[in-house]
């Protein structure tokens, strides 16, 4: 009997580790990792974790590839007074969705639908301008 509850315990706890390492919900910060200015060369980014990043010099473009399941949310927050643009491209690089913040400074968020995407997608910021720099973060959930 004590090696029958003893297995069922061992088991409950593999299962509660296995399933804990899989739903992150903290929170860490990174940096971009530059150079980021392509689609081969864009930076992963991780769920629920937020990325410190900067658009330096003039007219720089930032890339990011989400790989996911279902829906997800992404927000880009202007800082330093840059007005973020945002595109989405599928996995042929072709843009599907893109907007801008609407001034210096804001944040702009958007729900990508999981039937815009098959498994992955990349993020292209810039600036809306095309003529500013300054710093922003991004994430997705």
């Amino acid at each position: 009997m004590k090696t029958r509850i003893l297995s069922v315990l061992s088991l409950a706890i593999i299962f509660a580790v296995v399933f804990s390492a899989c739903d992150k919900e903290s929170t860490d910060t990174f940096s971009e990792s530059e150079p980021n200015d392509s689609f081969s060369t864009a930076n992963a980014l991780t769920i629920n974790d937020t990325y410190d990043c900067e658009i330096n010099p003039i007219a720089e473009q930032d890339f990011f590839k989400i790989t996911a399941s279902g829906d997800v949310t992404i927000t880009v927050d202007g800082g330093t007074g840059l007005e973020v643009r945002v595109h989405l491209f599928d996995q042929e690089q072709i843009d599907f969705w893109a907007d801008d913040a609407g001034e210096r400074g804001a944040t702009l968020s958007h729900t990508v639908s999981a039937s815009d995407y098959d498994g992955f997608f990349y993020v292209r910021v810039e600036s809306a301008y095309g003529n500013d720099t300054g710093t922003y973060t991004i994430k997705y959930e």
